[in-house]
């Protein structure tokens, strides 16, 4: 068995696309006995390649540890997609297992349609309230420990979004110097119910990498990324269409389906993995 692990470990971390067609094809607790075997980085990057459903299908089989490890390890465009298809009485224990920021995000993204910016959208970005000085946002920023855009996101005292601050801004501007003496009141907020497709062809993303979207009363709620955007359009298109079996409708492929396939039996064989955790769904399909 200790021989067969590298060899797996090692087609899954060098070829992640193949890897995911293959662990779609088996079943799913064949599939969930390999990502509990390999490194949470390594399973995550396979993960992210298979289909929502197959990839939630595994989730929700691993134990709860391990499939929160796993939901940490991804963007958190492809842990929301993953996360809105598990059964919901699992979804509430893979999120106990989860911090307990990223378990609120979770929560509060799944509950916007898919294929909207509140559904993708960096719940955690980081905003600044206007009569705050330089020096004052600087010790926020520092304690956030966040890596942020090339903009801050500014509020007024009830937190409804007034304008942005370049990064560069605050670096050159005197400690003292109020921060909405240094605002660009000219950045238009996305709504959180916007789709992605409306604002793909906004003109604000020629200038800023991440653009402001707020509430329905002008709240600011979070930012939506360009990264973002692109990762929640494309995992649309992979909704909407049949994803290539490039790894597995080859000689070469057949037979690494096959090498895993028997990796995996091995696997659940010592560890048990197939057997069901409470409140998961049926039959593999």
């Amino acid at each position: 068995m200790a021989d067969h692990i590298p060899l797996t470990l090692a087609f899954m971390d060098t070829r992640p696309e193949p890897a995911a067609r293959v662990l779609e094809d088996m079943p799913a607790e064949d599939a969930a006995a390999l990502f509990a075997q390999v490194p949470a980085r390594v399973g995550a990057e396979v993960l992210r390649r298979m289909a929502a459903l197959s990839a939630a299908r595994c989730l929700e089989i691993l134990p709860a540890e391990r499939a929160a490890g796993l939901l940490r390890e991804l963007p958190f465009v492809d842990a929301v997609t993953f996360f809105r298809n598990l059964a919901p009485g699992v979804r509430g224990i893979i999120a106990d297992a989860l911090p307990a920021n990223l378990a609120r995000d979770l929560r509060i993204a799944v509950t916007y349609p898919v294929g909207t910016v509140g559904a993708v959208m960096d719940q955690a970005a980081v905003s600044v309230v206007a009569a705050r000085t330089v020096d004052e946002v600087a010790k926020l920023v520092k304690r956030r420990r966040r890596k942020t855009t090339d903009h801050l996101f500014v509020v007024d005292e009830d937190g409804r979004f007034l304008g942005t601050v370049k990064a560069g801004d605050l670096l050159r501007a005197d400690g003292k110097t109020r921060i909405d003496e240094l605002m660009d009141r000219n950045v238009t907020a996305l709504s959180n119910r916007a789709t992605l497709a409306s604002v793909l062809g906004n003109p604000q993303w020629n200038t800023y990498l991440a653009l402001p979207v707020i509430g329905r009363t002008g709240n600011f709620i979070g930012a939506l990324s360009r990264s973002a955007l692109g990762s929640g359009l494309a995992e649309l298109r992979r909704g909407r269409s049949a994803r290539p079996h490039d790894g597995a409708d080859t000689l070469m492929g057949n037979l690494v389906s096959a090498y895993l396939l028997a990796c995996a039996g091995m696997v659940r064989t010592v560890a048990h993995i197939g057997d069901p955790a409470p409140g998961t769904i049926g039959e593999p399909e």
